[in-house]
């Protein structure tokens, strides 16, 4: 008894502490001593009364904007079957040179999954009826692979209920492909990393919308104030205790940003650039990828594209092309012979385009398109219904020509670039990429400046292009 009440008290204090340190501006606790609130968050939050952290700073190569990272020459390749009654998917990975790794990797992607399935069966958790498994890719890139699952299940109520969430949980993947092994939250960051370098004052503040309840202010206003904090205060604590001491954190990360999984905030590398190790911990002198596949290289630190079934890029004396080919169909399911005659259609525009710079080389050709396929599909009166033609995708074109300098582009418009994949994500819907990789409106341009078209051609199963769709 003794011992609960002294955990209890300790608690508390901790509870207070971390009150104090991140909601100063919000909540007014003037009897407390500002130097003493300092002096008592750093204890928790440095890590100075934990064991297992380390005092000496190592020399770790930190994030640098002037270096660039690459994709990995990896395929991931989604699969669905049938588990325990339950449609399941989840990721498998080809393209490792060290097939043993490859295939350790794939037995935890897939394992993992099935075996929370048998944990919450067990439980009761799951509604044969209502159940889903989203499947992920986060990030593929230096040598690191981040997967996610999301897994739901709801009983549904009557028409005036609400239903029951019986399970929404996340399995996270996030490997080391140099070893195979799995990535916890601290290996993203430099040694000498301690939790109030990473739980700061926004992650604080991104916590209170996620993670508290709300209420009017009164009625007569709209404004809402927090109901009590100390939800949150109890989050921060745990996640600072269990970081300083190496413990378990449910994270998925990308090129831009780590996200807490289970609440729902975000931490960004640019706000952190002297503790982030990511890109450059699992670099090795050999590929360790078999060739298989090629992806983009040398792209900018924290720079993140929407991910495309294939992407050119290209910077030539007079012209800079970024184009990117996107298909409805996953790669199990697609029609090669459509997919491999719109990428030659992308290819023979590209050709046209540097055939113009090179008639016009007093100017600067900024080329940026994003090409897709999408299914055909018409409305039937008589059936009073959608029908869904099979053997024929349409390939909508929606293409940017912007005409500039070589000097102004290398002054400016190239550096603008790279910023709208680093920063779009801060100014659109909080996605950490520019979707179809279409940049041009993001520059700071008037939009009478740019040329943009939109255009749409239909590709057969035989891989033959018509300029129209007839029934």
């Amino acid at each position: 008894m003794k011992n609960r009440i002294i955990f209890i008290v300790v608690f508390l204090m901790f509870s207070v502490v971390i009150t104090s340190f991140f909601i100063q501006r919000d909540v007014n606790k003037n009897t407390i001593d500002l130097a003493e609130k300092q002096n008592m968050t750093n204890t928790i939050l440095q890590g100075k009364n934990v064991t297992n952290v380390s005092n000496v700073a190592k020399k770790e190569r930190t994030l640098d904007e002037s270096e660039t990272y690459d994709l990995n020459k990896l395929k991931t390749v989604l699969c669905k079957e049938d588990y325990q009654d339950l449609e399941i998917e989840y990721y498998q990975i080809d393209g490792l040179k060290d097939k043993k790794i490859e295939t350790e990797i794939n037995k935890y992607l897939k394992n993992d999954l099935e075996a929370f399935v048998d944990q919450a069966l067990k439980a009761g958790k799951v509604n044969q009826e209502n159940f889903n498994v989203n499947a992920i890719v986060n990030s593929n890139f230096s040598n690191t692979l981040s997967i996610s699952y999301d897994v739901f299940s709801y009983l549904p109520l009557s028409e005036e209920e609400e239903p029951e969430v019986l399970l929404d949980e996340c399995i996270t993947e996030n490997f080391d492909l140099t070893t195979g092994e799995k990535i916890k939250l601290k290996d993203l960051f430099a040694e000498d990393t301690k939790a109030a370098n990473i739980f700061n004052t926004s992650v604080y503040h991104d916590m209170i919308s996620s993670q508290t309840d709300v209420e009017p202010i009164s009625e007569e206003t709209q404004d809402l104030q927090v109901v009590d904090y100390n939800d949150v205060e109890e989050i921060m604590l745990y996640l600072a205790i269990c970081f300083n001491e190496g413990k378990d954190i449910k994270f998925v990360f990308d090129e831009q940003k780590i996200n807490l999984s289970e609440f729902y905030v975000s931490v960004y590398y640019e706000d952190m650039m002297d503790k982030i190790v990511i890109y450059d911990k699992y670099k090795t002198e050999q590929s360790i990828f078999d060739g298989t596949y090629e992806v983009l290289e040398n792209l900018p630190v924290l720079a993140k594209r929407f991910d495309a079934d294939y992407e050119f890029i290209e910077q030539g004396s007079n012209y800079y092309i970024d184009v990117s080919l996107y298909d409805i169909y996953d790669s199990d399911s697609r029609n090669e012979e459509i997919f491999e005659t719109a990428k030659k259609y992308l290819l023979n525009e590209i050709k046209q385009v540097k055939e113009k710079a090179s008639q016009n080389s007093n100017q600067f050709f900024v080329i940026n398109n994003a090409y897709a396929l999408y299914t055909v599909s018409q409305y039937l009166e008589d059936k009073n219904d959608w029908k869904v033609y099979e053997d024929i995708l349409k390939l909508e074109m929606n293409k940017y020509e912007y005409i500039t300098t070589k000097a102004l582009f290398n002054s400016k418009y190239y550096d603008e670039i790279q910023q709208v994949f680093k920063t779009t994500q801060r100014i659109e819907t909080g996605e950490a990429y520019c979707y179809q990789n279409l940049f041009i409106p993001y520059l700071e341009v008037d939009y009478q400046d740019y040329e943009n078209e939109i255009e749409t051609i239909y590709i057969d199963k035989e891989g033959k292009v018509h300029e129209n769709f007839e029934s």
